[in-house]
């Protein structure tokens, strides 16, 4: 699920598909979307879940503070960097770690993980890498002791394959 609608969603629907918003911030149907999300799960998952983990791009990170704010206030948020958008277009690379910290609204989101340069798509982060980011993605995620982990994200083909 690609999560809440986010202002390059809405710059490609004109003719012009201006995809140069850098690191596209959710709309204001997304934030709808997201306060959904929440109504939806507040009572399920959101109660139970041990992890929440998220890309950390600002719409993903956007969509789960407004999607499941329960959830981040009981367990927090763990950002992995291999979670990211795939494409190299602006709006799918993520802001250096230091303009996210800076960002009130993420505040206690842990950015520790972000190394410098994790958002310049080179090495495991180019575009042609993905096979190899899922890889990585899943096996951590069968690595961890968490059982119920949930997930904002995009990352295409995490689930793809057994690597």
């Amino acid at each position: 699920d690609r999560g809440g609608d986010w202002s390059s969603d809405v710059c490609s629907s004109d003719l012009a598909e201006d995809w140069s918003i850098p690191d596209a911030p959710l709309t204001p149907l997304g934030f709808s979307q997201s306060r959904a999300l929440h109504l939806a799960t507040k009572d399920t998952f959101q109660r139970s879940a041990d992890l929440l983990v998220s890309s950390p791009l600002r719409r993903p990170l956007q969509t789960l503070l407004h999607g499941f704010p329960d959830l981040h206030a009981r367990v927090g948020t763990l950002v992995m960097p291999e979670l990211q958008e795939v494409k190299a277009h602006p709006c799918d690379t993520g802001s250096e770690r230091e303009v996210l910290e800076a960002i009130e609204e993420f505040g206690g989101i842990d950015f520790s993980g972000l190394e410098q340069g994790w958002n310049g798509k080179e090495g495991i982060y180019k575009p042609e890498k993905v096979l190899e980011r899922a890889r990585v993605v899943r096996r951590w995620l069968r690595e961890r002791e968490e059982k119920e982990i949930v997930g904002a994200f995009s990352l295409e083909r995490v689930s793809e394959g057994r690597g």
